[in-house]
């Protein structure tokens, strides 16, 4: 038991520094260009990490019992069939959010490519990838790794 509550203890802990890792780095991004006119840098590009943060939301909003559970989960009032539903829709937004950003970052350097301009800077696509992966990663670590204590 009391290794179970160290091994949650862990994983919530790694999980937060991946979740806080990935926004860091999207942080970091826009410090360091804020002054510079980057024209290939679109605020829009930011839509991948806040659906990859609602998806991590959604993922976790559900507790296990009431995935393997045959009967109403009675806390929540919600069927299996539903729960298993809400769970299939927060990965397929956090598989949007990721493949979003690999969007992102192929067609960032394809148009670099394309239209021959050398001076685009190498990391904004690849900060949008890495903190989407590290959401992500975050979200799966929090949702699998942990295991359900039993309520005193």
């Amino acid at each position: 038991m009391k290794e179970e509550k160290n091994k949650n203890i862990m994983i919530t802990i790694i999980a937060s520094i991946l979740f806080f890792s990935g926004w860091w780095i999207i942080f970091d991004l826009e410090a360091y260009y804020k002054g510079s006119t980057m024209k290939h840098m679109n605020k829009s590009f930011h839509l991948c990490g806040f659906f990859g943060t609602i998806s991590l939301l959604i993922v976790n909003m559900i507790p296990n019992a009431a995935l393997t559970s045959e009967n109403t989960y009675q806390r929540f009032f919600c069927s299996k069939c539903f729960c298993r539903f809400w769970l299939f829709i927060g990965f397929c937004i956090a598989f949007s959010a990721i493949i979003g950003a690999t969007w992102i970052l192929i067609d960032y350097f394809a148009y670099a490519d394309a239209n021959g301009e050398e001076e685009l800077p190498d990391w904004p696509p690849i900060a949008l990838f890495l903190q989407n992966i590290l959401i992500f990663v975050s979200s799966l670590l929090m949702r699998f790794g942990r295991s359900e204590l039993p309520q005193f």
